[in-house]
């Protein structure tokens, strides 16, 4: 199985860091993938310049880059989204338990109840059978790779505010999972797969138009 390089995730550990404001770490919990065979890596030093929605977007990105590729596209694109849902999840559980406005309030609970349904689904394409054979080599599997670098590279914060932050990053997050469907699209993903994620894309889409009317009213 293929090692993947992560020299540049490297360097978000010494540039972002994964901590709040007042120095509180967060927490590195490994996410449950069937088939995964990697765990999750300890958090980045704590840097406090890193708030907490953008701990969550950092260490998801190293996990992310930390997961050993199987080489089959399908497969490999499953789990790291599940990585990826798994740290959007944090951001949604975060974001309630610590703002009290009621519109975002109410976008985080319905982005939270509709990541939970892909993660079922997921889950299901992981352990499909007909995406267990490994392969030699993969470069839409790399691609795949690239493709979610961007969540860490232009989510870095620019304000304190809850209100304003929420958006910004989850903006990000959900353009980087569609970055991620185009990389399966143009390297022949697979007919099932390629319909759940052309879904994905259509929600995601509604959802990046929603937080940018909510960061222009905050």
């Amino acid at each position: 199985m293929k090692k993947i390089s992560f020299l540049f995730l490297a360097a978000i550990w010494f540039i972002t860091g994964c901590a709040d404001n007042n120095g509180k770490s967060v927490s590195s919990t490994t996410d449950t993938i069937p088939g995964a065979t990697s765990s999750a890596p300890s958090a980045p030093i704590p840097d406090h310049h890193s708030t907490a929605l953008q701990s969550i977007m950092d260490s998801t990105v190293i996990r992310m880059g930390r997961m050993e590729l199987t080489n089959n596209p399908t497969k490999d694109f499953a789990m790291l989204m599940l990585i990826h849902h798994g740290g959007g999840r944090k951001l949604v559980h975060e974001t309630l338990e610590n703002n009290t406005d009621s519109g975002i309030a109410k976008l985080a609970k319905s982005i939270e109840v509709d990541l939970e349904k892909e993660i079922v689904q997921l889950n299901r394409f992981v352990i499909d059978k007909r995406y267990q054979k490994k392969q030699n080599e993969s470069k839409a599997s790399n691609e795949l790779m690239k493709a979610m670098t961007p969540a860490s590279q232009t989510s870095s914060p620019t304000s304190d505010s809850k209100q304003e932050e929420f958006p910004r990053i989850m903006i990000t997050y959900f353009q980087t999972a569609n970055d991620m469907v185009q990389v399966m699209e143009d390297n022949g993903a697979d007919y099932e797969i390629s319909g759940f994620a052309q879904e994905m894309v259509a929600r995601n889409k509604s959802y990046i138009e929603q937080l940018k009317q909510l960061a222009i009213h905050n």
